[in-house]
């Protein structure tokens, strides 16, 4: 097309916003270059508005530096600039360009080189010098450390503190922001408060009961996790006063945040946080709940957990490891669920916690064209699909495969994924659900379909939340 426009003579009245517009989304004919949003030829027909032609010359004149002018004040970034033989066109949402570069912040249109200087700790005027002739100027000292306490040596007069400033001097550690005056001081062997001490008032301990206690941080030997953190304390032992380490918090309940609240060495242990590392078999948890049935509707299965639903109840193991169809049942969907024993919950809100579903299966023949389980590639379910359920069966979150080369299905025997629960997968993805909170876990349910009336699906011991 281009060629035949420019044998015909079509260039040559083109206008910005005309046949020959580029910018974003559009791309120049081969040989072309777009400047200043039209396509151009360097050196040829047509010339381009603004590019120095090839060599670095300019039909008219000589090319100059032009600099970037984002907040519009007239005065450019020196640190950002481009060569071109006139000004380009001020289009809407693209930079400008001037010939001054002496803007010292292009983010303000209120800062640029000649601007009046103002009281405010800044450089308004771009002549590296705040607030320069202004009365009533104080000391602000460089707080390079953030405590609020900066360095004597390092100051700058000025109306108001400029930023990363102090009015308080006399940090005797710049770049330490535990160590300043008024810090509180640590038994470790350096001036905490910057009072010329070290580990000042360390030897009084005395009055560890009383106002004016002196406790130190310590690490208590031989303790694990939350525990392990102390306190130096003063206690009576025989006819002294010892300095003590003492834990400052006590073991609890274990929680998934990354730390050992039980003090017991391991981080985030299950089944308290993560669930059980064993959902079925010899090492499942105690008096964990199974249950499975046949489901009568299909209204709710993906509204809802799928447990209590309306159903007619199958066979499961006490160990949960395996459930059966009922005899003469029907071609429908089926479900499995574990539940935590008694009130308590499952904690899987862990960032990378994992659920291993893997188990065999058989199931009578089955002589239709979709197999068993049926034949995702020809509109058959992607199956199975595991549910996390809360409190109650409207808290959950659903989790199904994204392909059916991932899905049990025609005529398969066995099956063997893991779901990332807290994130989607190439594998997995999460689902419709109410996005409950899933530290609170009540119960993991596995949802198939099959299309066999009698079928046995035998989970392997490994299932579970490693």
């Amino acid at each position: 097309m281009l060629v035949l426009l420019s044998s015909a003579g079509c260039l040559k009245g083109w206008d910005e916003g005309g046949p020959w517009a580029c910018g974003e989304g559009s791309v120049c004919p081969e040989g072309y270059t777009c400047d200043d949003e039209v396509c151009c030829k360097p050196g040829g027909t047509p010339a381009c508005p603004t590019l120095p032609l090839p060599g670095g010359r300019c039909a008219e004149g000589e090319p100059k530096v032009y600099f970037q002018d984002l907040d519009g004040d007239g005065d450019g970034n020196e640190k950002v600039s481009r060569v071109f033989c006139k000004a380009p066109h001020r289009f809407p949402g693209k930079p400008v360009y001037v010939l001054s570069g002496r803007d010292c912040d292009d983010t303000r249109g209120d800062i640029f080189f000649g601007a009046p200087e103002l009281c405010n700790g800044k450089d308004d005027n771009c002549d590296r010098v705040i607030d320069e002739g202004l009365p009533n100027l104080q000391n602000f000292y460089r707080d390079e450390d953030g405590d609020g306490v900066g360095d004597t040596a390092a100051l700058v007069p000025a109306c108001m503190a400029p930023p990363g400033y102090s009015a308080l001097s006399g940090d005797c550690a710049a770049l330490d922001p535990s160590k300043f005056p008024g810090a509180n001081e640590q038994c470790n062997n350096l001036d905490d408060d910057c009072d010329g001490t070290p580990d000042t008032g360390e030897p009084t301990f005395a009055d560890s009961d009383g106002p004016g206690t002196n406790r130190f941080p310590c690490t208590v030997q031989g303790a694990f996790g939350v525990c392990r953190p102390g306190t130096f304390q003063c206690e009576v032992q025989g006819m002294q006063v010892q300095r003590v380490c003492r834990s400052e918090r006590s073991s609890s309940t274990e929680v998934c945040d990354g730390l050992d609240h039980d003090c017991m060495g391991d981080v985030d242990e299950a089944p308290e946080c993560g669930g059980p590392r064993n959902l079925v078999g010899p090492s499942r948890v105690p008096n964990t709940r199974y249950r499975a049935q046949r489901l009568t509707g299909t209204a709710m299965l993906n509204t809802s957990c799928q447990a209590n639903l309306p159903g007619t109840a199958m066979t499961v193991s006490a160990d949960g490891r395996t459930w059966s169809s009922v005899a003469g049942g029907s071609q429908y969907y089926h479900v499995w669920s574990a539940e935590a024993p008694g009130t308590t919950t499952w904690d899987l809100s862990k960032l990378n916690a994992q659920l291993r579903i893997s188990f065999t299966a058989t199931a009578s023949p089955y002589a239709g064209a979709g197999g068993i389980w049926g034949d995702p590639s020809t509109g058959g379910a992607l199956i199975p699909v595991v549910f996390l359920c809360g409190e109650t069966d409207a808290d959950f979150i659903r989790y199904r495969l994204t392909s059916g080369t991932s899905a049990l299905k025609l005529n398969d025997t066995s099956f063997d994924q893991t779901v990332s629960l807290n994130n989607s997968s190439s594998t997995w993805l999460v689902g419709t659900g109410s996005g409950f909170d899933t530290s609170k876990v009540r119960r993991i349910e596995v949802l198939v379909f099959t299309n066999s009336t009698d079928f046995t699906i035998t989970f392997q011991n490994t299932t579970g939340l490693p």
